[in-house]
């Protein structure tokens, strides 16, 4: 226990890491931009609810991999933030009872509770990607649970939310590319842990294919979110600046290292580009 940092050493702010709730954020902004920047109370408490839960997940992603042994390398741990792992439980718990709770009243008070049931699939989902002897975040399926959580499952919750229609094709195209954006940060991350993770039998995607071919795909599935947003934009968008724009941050993104926050900063700019074209 003497090489895991004291609490004081961590700053809060370093183990939060803002930047990666962006995945849950960018679906919103999407949804915002295509309803012709219309949002209600509902939608709001939807994007807290599902920022929580991820926000829940993430601790517990902490504390199963530090009690395994994965991410060795990694600091910003909650389970060094917070040394205990029970404290570490109670935070994760208390969460995503928060998060399930702020997206229930969200349904509730636009009368959609006829979607509970995918909402709480998703979130035994989610949940479950950490838990039991062989979590899915360490199989195969886990960058497939990944994308179907955070884009059907997010964007068409969040879609709902906002008052459209499910029978939209745009409900599509913005559920892959919020799902492939996910993928892209998840991918991401993964080529500096091959071996740790591969030593502890997490048989990640970077794992299986090696680090060039992840990086590939996470730098792949990017321009697959900049491809689906701008299929799925207003009739009143000026196309030419649109286009051009997510253009130019495609060819960025070919030429950027592929990190998670590079890759989350770049799904931003492509949805808020959308709101000036």
């Amino acid at each position: 226990m003497s090489s895991i940092p004291k609490t004081s050493e961590l700053g809060f702010w370093e183990v939060l890491n803002p930047p990666i709730y962006l995945v849950s954020l960018l679906p919103g902004l999407v949804v915002i931009q295509w309803n012709h920047y219309r949002f209600g109370w509902g939608l709001l408490l939807g994007v807290i609810g599902v920022i929580l839960l991820q926000h829940g997940i993430n601790v517990f992603n902490d504390l199963v991999d530090g009690q395994r042994g994965a991410d060795s390398e990694k600091r910003e741990s909650w389970l060094l933030y917070q040394q205990k792992p029970e404290r570490v439980r109670l935070h994760g718990g208390v969460t995503l009872v928060m998060g399930f709770v702020a997206g229930v009243v969200g349904l509730w008070i636009t009368e959609t509770l006829w979607i509970f049931p995918l909402v709480g699939l998703m979130t035994l989902l989610g949940v479950s990607y950490n838990l039991g002897p062989k979590p899915i975040s360490y199989g195969k399926l886990g960058e497939w649970v990944t994308g179907i959580c955070y884009g059907p499952g997010v964007f068409i919750g969040y879609w709902v939310l906002s008052g459209r229609d499910i029978l939209d094709w745009r409900v599509l195209a913005g559920s892959i590319g919020c799902g492939a954006i996910a993928v892209s940060c998840l991918l991401s991350h993964q080529p500096k842990q091959i071996l740790t993770d591969a030593a502890v039998g997490k048989n990640s995607f970077a794992v299986r294919h090696g680090a060039q071919s992840t990086l590939r795909w996470a730098r792949g599935t990017l321009i697959l979110f900049f491809l689906c947003i701008s299929l799925g934009a207003p009739n009143e968008t000026n196309w030419i600046p649109l286009l051009t724009g997510l253009l130019l941050l495609s060819v960025a993104a070919l030429w950027t290292p592929v990190k998670p926050k590079n890759q989350l900063i770049f799904g931003l700019a492509g949805a808020t580009w959308g709101f000036l074209c």
